[in-house]
């Protein structure tokens, strides 16, 4: 197999290398059969990665060890070429792995608390997307936030809850919306545990030590900066998050978060509107995603549907609208 000498992107940064590889004839019935665009992976390891992408069915969340790095990965051949190329050209030529990896690149070197990208690997046959794998460092004793909630206390739930708000609030000052941010996207870690085994080498201190919650599964959304006058999509986030979370968060636990979020906006000189125009944007979105439940119930995983009529408290919200 012929690889052309790898190209840098991003900058040039440490592990975003982009190479091209054409595998040799007979293996056409292989997901590795194509044009072969790998990130982060060293070209000795693009064969590995290749290996690790199931030929039937997909695989996600799950723990592997590839080419001697411990990480979860998410692979499998892609079903809906047409329609994944169509979106593929509308993101530039990348896949969701390839997107991922560059979400939560750029996300880490903002210093928020991400889980490590190690590879992303995507195979294209006739100019059409058929197969893709992305990896993740594993993060030591990390579990959902929906997980963890059930057996944590009144102060580690505020504390999360406290954390979030912020945390979402200067994401979106940096015009990035997450697009995905359910809480089984939300990490709880041990705030000493580094977010990143080395993977790619020496580990690099971790950009969010002394925080709680990690962030993953960013591929959805990335950097817009046509958010700061389109809050619609902003409130895509929130709404998302209490699509599911509104049914095990009570009253003041709701209030909390969203109350946290208008605050470090209204500290960031970008306040949320006073007169309910946000929350009223961020119910809209989660109705939109109730129904999409409604309409695919195998996405709700056994859990009951979300009530589509939830309200939040009523929130005060510092400063005016923008």
């Amino acid at each position: 197999m012929r690889v052309a000498p790898p190209r840098p992107v991003d900058g040039g940064a440490p592990g975003l290398e982009r190479r091209h590889l054409r595998p040799e004839r007979g293996v056409s019935r292989s997901p590795n059969a194509g044009r072969v665009r790998a990130r982060g992976a060293a070209r000795d390891d693009v064969a590995a990665w290749l290996a690790a992408i199931p030929i039937d069915g997909r695989v996600s969340g799950r723990n592997a060890v590839v080419s001697g790095h411990e990480v979860v990965l998410k692979a499998g051949p892609i079903r809906r070429r047409v329609r994944s190329g169509l979106r593929s050209l509308a993101a530039g030529g990348r896949t969701p792995a390839e997107l991922e990896f560059e979400h939560l690149t750029w996300l880490r070197k903002r210093l928020f608390r991400c889980v490590e990208p190690v590879a992303a690997v995507s195979v294209r046959r006739r100019g059409l997307p058929v197969a893709q794998l992305f990896a993740s460092a594993r993060v030591l004793g990390a579990e959902p936030l929906d997980a963890a909630w059930a057996r944590a206390g009144r102060e580690e739930r505020r504390a999360w809850l406290d954390e979030l708000g912020t945390e979402l609030a200067r994401m979106h000052a940096l015009a990035f919306v997450h697009a995905d941010l359910y809480p089984r996207n939300v990490l709880v870690a041990p705030r000493a545990t580094p977010v990143g085994e080395g993977s790619l080498g020496p580990a690099a201190p971790d950009p969010g030590f002394g925080r709680a919650l990690v962030f993953l599964d960013s591929w959805a959304g990335g950097p817009a900066p046509w958010t700061r006058l389109r809050p619609a999509p902003i409130a895509r986030d929130l709404g998302t998050f209490l699509t599911e979370a509104a049914d095990w968060l009570d009253a003041e636990e709701v209030g909390l978060l969203l109350g946290r979020y208008a605050s470090a906006r209204a500290a960031q000189g970008r306040p949320v509107d006073d007169d309910g125009r946000w929350i009223a944007r961020v119910l809209s979105v989660r109705r939109r995603e109730v129904a999409r439940l409604a309409a695919r119930p195998d996405r709700l995983r056994g859990r009951p549907l979300p009530d589509p009529d939830w309200n939040p408290p009523p929130i005060e919200a510092p400063g005016r609208a923008r």
